[in-house]
């Protein structure tokens, strides 16, 4: 983990603070995820943010990271709750009422285990989000280094 500091410069989103913008993903990304049903799209509100931008580099590696780090918690979250749906189904089929009651044992810590990811998630916006006021950009190993290629491949030249 690494932290880089970046000049004080405007986004190309309203030409204001870069950090304001990346402040602002910060928030909307946090809110949808605490949105039923729709929290495992909240990369999607990052990604928005990384491809509006045109020129400030600070606010597409924060984009692009945060997207990734909602982007596998969604996953985690869509398998763990796939699991504990098949597993559900497989103990509703065989009527027995104590394989059911195990079946929804385990589908809550599974479901206590995302709801533990969600709030890891969370703090880890809520610190980006105070570097971020900062101009500063925490480079989380091999979401900092996706986040470098995306912005590379991606950057325009104007």
């Amino acid at each position: 983990m690494k932290i880089e500091s970046f000049n004080r410069h405007k986004s190309s989103i309203a030409y204001i603070a870069a950090k304001y913008p990346t402040i602002i993903m910060y928030f909307l990304s946090s809110i949808f995820l605490f949105i039923p049903y729709v929290g495992v799209l909240a990369w999607v509100v990052a990604f928005l943010f990384f491809f509006k931008e045109e020129s400030s580099e600070f606010l597409r590696l924060h984009a692009a990271q945060t997207g990734f780090i909602m982007m596998i918690y969604s996953v985690i979250t869509l398998i763990l709750n796939i699991i504990g749906d098949f597993i559900l189904a497989s103990a509703s089929s065989s009527r027995s009422e104590a394989a059911i009651i195990n079946a929804l044992t385990i589908q809550g810590y599974l479901g206590s285990a995302t709801r533990i990811l969600r709030i890891i998630v969370l703090i880890l916006a809520i610190v980006n989000a105070v570097l971020a006021y900062r101009y500063k950009f925490c480079n989380y190993s091999v979401f900092g280094k996706m986040a470098k290629r995306l912005h590379e491949k991606t950057k325009r030249d104007f």
